[in-house]
């Protein structure tokens, strides 16, 4: 038969400045088949493929940088992340779908151990999971990203999956290391807003900051994050 197959932490300097870094922790499936040849040949033709293939990505507007994915893809080092998760571990990452998915969708992909966590742009989401993206995911003959469950309508909703990238979440500020007096007091110690992912607990966060030596200042519930104190940070004005 022939076949056409084709814990997070994120740093803000104020709660209108959004800024962080990693600490570790229905368009339709078209399937076709003619059924001419199915009548009066040993072969039948099937297409398996991605409704989007010819769209063009959208760029994602993170805080102060963008990026473009270039095509469907999943990450290899963000699979291999997730082979070598332990159990109550998670890997967090960026997920860009082909269109915003739906509230059933949504649940579905939870159901399937996807959690969304919070929408960034461009109908793309910062997402965690605790097991191997190859349980989930898979791609066709043509490299675009399918969903292996067969409780979605479209299983190309998704189209990829990357590594969330240092200058995704930092701002220039900490790049650049030019924090200036609004940032610090007299004695170059930092004062930052620690925002961390719904799925982490203040309680979790606080242990890790002090794990890390941060002074924690206060809880911020409203934004889930934490004030901390990072002592002694020079840097330039």
């Amino acid at each position: 038969m022939k076949k056409l197959s084709k814990f997070i932490l994120i740093l803000i300097l104020s709660i209108n400045t959004i800024l962080a870094f990693n600490v570790s922790l229905n368009e339709t499936n078209i399937t076709i088949i003619n059924n001419t040849e199915i009548m009066n040949s040993s072969e039948s033709w099937i297409a398996d493929v991605s409704p989007y293939k010819d769209k063009e990505a959208k760029v994602i507007k993170f805080i102060d940088v963008e990026y473009k994915p270039i095509t469907s893809k999943i990450d290899s080092n963000l699979k291999a992340k997730s082979k070598s998760l332990n159990k109550g571990e998670k890997v967090y990452f960026i997920l860009q779908f082909n269109k915003n998915p739906s509230k059933e969708e949504i649940k579905e992909l939870k159901n399937e151990g996807i959690e969304l966590l919070g929408y960034i742009s461009s109908d793309t989401w910062y997402v965690s999971i605790s097991q191997d993206l190859d349980n989930i995911f898979t791609t066709n003959d043509g490299g675009d990203v399918k969903l292996n469950s067969n409780n979605f309508n479209d299983k190309y909703l998704v189209r990829s999956l990357d590594e969330i990238k240092p200058e995704y979440k930092q701002s220039k500020y900490i790049r650049e290391n030019k924090i200036g007096t609004w940032g610090k007091d007299e004695n170059g110690n930092v004062y930052l807003v620690v925002q961390f992912h719904r799925d982490i607990s203040l309680d979790k966060a606080e242990n890790l900051m002090n794990k890390k030596g941060f002074e924690v200042i206060s809880w911020l519930e409203g934004i889930h994050a934490l004030t901390i104190k990072v002592y002694g940070v020079r840097n330039n004005e």
